[in-house]
């Protein structure tokens, strides 16, 4: 069993994949650099202010 397959079982961190334009993704780059922040931080939070349920270890800064 690959590490990848044992993780998933064990409830270990989930990836997520979206597509940006390389507009949007400099945008958020720069969002993110703004707040010292990565990028995935300031998603994370983006979608906790629109009341979707993120971990509290997903929104650590």
């Amino acid at each position: 069993m690959t590490s990848l397959r044992r993780k998933r079982q064990m409830g270990g961190p989930k990836r997520t994949s979206i597509s940006l334009s390389a507009e949007a993704h400099k945008s958020l780059r720069i969002e993110a650099l703004r707040r010292d922040m990565t990028m995935s931080q300031l998603i994370a939070r983006a979608l906790a202010d629109a009341g979707v349920d993120i971990p509290a270890e997903d929104l650590d800064e």
